[in-house]
C-alpha cells in the first residue's frame, strides 16, 4: 500500500509540473492518481488516466516492475516460512520413526530371540524384494536372495 501511495504522489507531482504528461485526468486530483496507481499494481483497469509523456510512461513501467519485485519478495517469504515449518515437522517425524524402529528391533530381540537381520533373512525367503526395499530405505545393503545363495554352491 505504501508503494501505491508513493507512486500516486509522484504521478500527481508530475502532472502538476507537466499537465500534458497524462491524459483523461478527472478533477479529483490526488485521488484520481491514487486510483491509477492502484489499478497499475492490481492489474485492474479502474482509472481513465493514461500516461502520455515519455517520463510518465517510464514511471508507469517502473511501477509495474516494482509491483513484480514486491510480488516475488512476498512469494519468497511465504514459501520460506512454509519450508521452515515443513523442515521442523519432518525432523519430528524422522525422530519418531527412528524411535519406533528401535522399539520394534528391541521387541523382536526380546520376544523372538532373533536379531533384525536374522528376521529379515527369514522373511526374505518368502519376500526378498520387499525386505531389500525396506533395507534400502534404511540405508542398508540388500540381502542376497535365496537364488543367489544357491547359485554360489
Amino acid at each position: 500500500m505504501l508503494a501505491i501511495a508513493i507512486f500516486a504522489f509522484v504521478y500527481w507531482g508530475l502532472y502538476k509540473i507537466d499537465p500534458t504528461a497524462f491524459t483523461n485526468v478527472p478533477p479529483q486530483g490526488f485521488l484520481a492518481f491514487l486510483t491509477y496507481s492502484l489499478g497499475l499494481i492490481g492489474s485492474a483497469d479502474i482509472s481513465s488516466i493514461q500516461a502520455w509523456s515519455p517520463g510518465a510512461i517510464i514511471l508507469t513501467v517502473f511501477e509495474v516492475l516494482t509491483a513484480l519485485v514486491i510480488l516475488v519478495i512476498g512469494a519468497y517469504s511465504l514459501l520460506s516460512a512454509a519450508r521452515d515449518t515443513y523442515k521442523e515437522d519432518f525432523a519430528d517425524f524422522a525422530g519418531a520413526l527412528h524411535e519406533t524402529a528401535a522399539a520394534v528391533d528391541e521387541r523382536i530381540v526380546t520376544k523372538c530371540s532373533l536379531t533384525a537381520e536374522q528376521l529379515e533373512m527369514a522373511i526374505a525367503v518368502e519376500s526378498a524384494a520387499a525386505v531389500n526395499f525396506l533395507r534400502r530405505l534404511r540405508g542398508l545393503p540388500p540381502l542376497p536372495t535365496p537364488d543367489e545363495t544357491h547359485s554360489d554352491e
